[in-house]
């Protein structure tokens, strides 16, 4: 029980604070994922962040790290490739000379990207996969969300052809550089009419 009374002393002298709340889970994304953070119950205070999987925004003793790589959270962040993101909420007790900081504990989060709507796992989302779906059209997968499940519902379906339709032409930023793969303009365009 004692563990219980000392988050409660914590938090009647304002310093036991919360986590950020990320808006997306960590696992598989979408390419293009908008993550937002929020401050927990909407508390005042600073987010700070970082995206290399590493560095801590916070330094042993509570100075904020001087890293490059230490960001102050303003707007939702773009995952446009896989991602481990580290975050910290810092607020602040007293007033004065008597003002310190109140960091909450890290929170890490990896993200693996795909792009969505790439059933032939190429990096491009082309008439391949128009095929790929088509040959596994009406089958259940195992793990859901692999081979053609866009959709991420269990099966090969109509519901990811919209997926394969809505990003169709899409790169993954890692693939731009590398030569795209030959496409026939006459199927193009009869697989998207």
């Amino acid at each position: 029980s004692r563990s219980g009374t000392v988050v409660n002393q914590l938090k009647a002298d304002g310093l036991y604070v919360v986590l950020p709340v990320f808006s997306i889970a960590a696992g598989h994304v979408p390419a293009g994922s908008n993550l937002a953070l929020t401050a927990p119950g909407g508390g005042t205070g600073v987010i700070y962040y970082t995206t290399d999987g590493e560095t801590d925004p916070r330094l042993v003793g509570g100075e904020l790290n001087p890293s490059a790589e230490v960001k102050t959270y303003s707007s939702p962040v773009a995952i446009s490739s896989d991602a481990t993101i580290r975050a910290r909420f810092r607020t602040t007790v007293g007033a004065g000379a008597s003002l310190i900081y109140v960091w909450s504990p890290l929170i890490e989060m990896s993200y693996t990207t795909y792009l969505a709507g790439d059933y032939a796992t190429d990096a491009v989302v082309d008439g391949a996969d128009f095929l790929a779906w088509q040959r596994s059209y009406g089958s259940a997968v195992d793990p859901i969300g692999s081979g053609a499940d866009g959709s991420y519902d269990g099966l090969v379906n109509n519901a990811d052809l919209t997926v394969w339709r809505n990003n169709f032409g899409a790169i993954l930023a890692s693939a731009a550089l590398a030569p795209a793969a030959d496409q026939s303009p006459a199927l193009t365009a009869s697989l998207l009419a």
